[in-house]
């Protein structure tokens, strides 16, 4: 699954602009350039100034950085680590070592452990089991992809019809509730504790924004919020394992945590009894459901604060639309035709995943050889593969940073320019690709077309839709 996990990236290019400033301000003598190799060492002019360009605009900062050098690799030593940041010019030689960058180390390193507590079997079993296989047979199996997603579907259908949600004050919060909800519904089963513990979901969506600092030191103290959250999210998932316990085993997401697939010899207690397994799926859930419920939300600004894209997009999904079975019923559209029958749909799509999605990191499970530069990958080493880099390249895009879908329309034709479609990195690159895209497209178009459907959405005071702020952070998720 697309994994957004924006903070964790942004913390990390803070930590690599802060430790290369302190490298320069500490070391006397220094080299930039690692002859022979094709890598430029990173630094910084002053440890400030480096560290807060970081803070609030992490893309900016790595964008000045890849062009810092003309090297295709840049890179700085954190705690023993070799952190690299790669140019898009070294994707097709990566995309063929695909299988030796892994996701789930380079959580293990910033997330599950730090910040979650994961125990050493935890941290063992996670570094040491390649989970995409799992992943794959669970999400881009066909038949189980279609059962997974009519699922979320259905849904969505039942929250727009029963108002369950509630009224639709908060923007935000409701269409995360509403597409992050439709996703736990198809993952975790109908009776998961996203949907049927207390307030679960509410302090989740709290806590996806805010995480991040519990990066900063003595984080009990200076991030008490997100403290407590953290608390409270493990609490209420492992007691309802404990109160429920034959419920997910059947699920999708149950079958994903890998500390299910601990051997019997290392089972010291029950899963629903394992502190590792609620920590699994807290970090999976903060991969999978932000991802959703965020490209929605951004999607949704971007039209509603666009009424003749809105206007046109109403008209394709109208076309697609069947008359509702009986009176209260809501319309029903057929969700695999729009590729090819809503092309300013689609181009909406394809523009908000072009400005929101920035980058994914992982970590070398192996070294490797890297064929179009002299050097190396070693393993153990954080690759940052910046996304944005090529998304937002003016020599690709004209006017980078502004939410534009027209560039996707052939003005002759009307129709999707899939050659330019195809330049846009969403949901991965360099061959780590997510292996819930096709999942997430539908559940997020399953929202879309639900509310610009059956939905007048109006902003409150009546002072017009403003669209969402291009992300300063970076993702480490995909």
């Amino acid at each position: 699954m697309a994994t957004t996990l924006l903070v964790v990236g942004t913390a990390l290019v803070v930590l690599v602009a802060f430790w290369s400033a302190v490298r320069r301000l500490c070391c006397t003598k220094s080299s930039d350039n690692v002859p022979g190799t094709g890598m430029f060492e990173l630094g910084a002019t002053t440890l400030l100034g480096g560290v807060l360009r970081a803070r609030l605009d992490s893309v900016q900062y790595v964008h000045g950085l890849l062009h810092s050098s003309n090297l295709p690799i840049l890179w700085t030593r954190i705690l023993g680590r070799r952190v690299l940041l790669v140019k898009p010019e070294l994707d097709y030689d990566l995309a063929r070592h695909s299988r030796d960058l892994s996701l789930a180390s380079f959580a293990s390193f910033t997330l599950c452990r730090p910040i979650f507590g994961l125990s050493d079997d935890g941290v063992a079993l996670l570094r040491q089991t390649d989970t995409r296989p799992t992943w794959a047979a669970e999400l881009l199996d066909a038949d189980r992809a279609k059962a997974a997603l009519d699922s979320a579907l259905r849904q969505i259908e039942q929250l727009l019809e029963d108002g369950s949600l509630g009224p639709l004050t908060n923007f935000n919060a409701w269409v995360f509730h509403m597409s992050a909800g439709a996703t736990a519904h198809s993952l975790w089963g109908v009776d998961n504790p996203w949907l049927k513990s207390t307030r679960l979901m509410d302090d989740f969506y709290e806590f996806q924004q805010v995480f991040e600092s519990l990066y900063l030191p003595l984080a009990p103290l200076t991030a008490p919020r997100a403290n407590n959250l953290r608390r409270s999210l493990l609490s209420k998932l492992r007691t309802f394992h404990i109160a429920h316990p034959t419920v997910l085993p059947d699920n999708i997401a149950h079958r994903l945590n890998i500390i299910t697939s601990l051997s019997p010899d290392k089972q010291r207690q029950a899963w629903y009894a394992n502190p590792d397994y609620s920590i699994i799926e807290l970090v999976t859930s903060l991969a999978i459901l932000p991802t959703v419920g965020n490209i929605t939300i951004w999607l949704l600004r971007h039209l509603f604060a666009r009424p003749d894209i809105l206007s046109k997009v109403q008209s394709e999904i109208t076309k697609l639309t069947s008359s509702p079975s009986t009176k209260d019923a809501l319309p029903t559209i057929d969700l695999s035709q729009i590729r090819n029958a809503c092309p300013n749909l689609m181009a909406a799509w394809y523009e908000t995943l072009r400005l929101h999605m920035t980058g994914v990191a992982r970590e070398a499970t192996a070294s490797f050889p890297l064929s179009s530069v002299d050097g190396e990958v070693q393993k153990g080493d954080i690759l940052f593969l910046p996304m944005a880099e090529s998304n937002r390249d003016p020599k690709i895009w004209d006017h980078p940073r502004e939410w534009f879908p027209e560039r996707f329309i052939d003005p002759g034709t009307g129709k999707l320019t899939y050659a330019l479609t195809r330049k846009v990195k969403g949901f991965g690159v360099a061959g780590n690709l997510c292996p819930g895209r096709y999942h997430s497209f539908g559940v997020i178009m399953g929202v879309v077309v639900g509310m610009v459907v059956a939905m007048e959405v109006e902003p409150l005071g009546g002072s017009g839709w403003e669209g969402p702020v291009v992300a300063g952070g970076v993702s480490a998720g995909g």
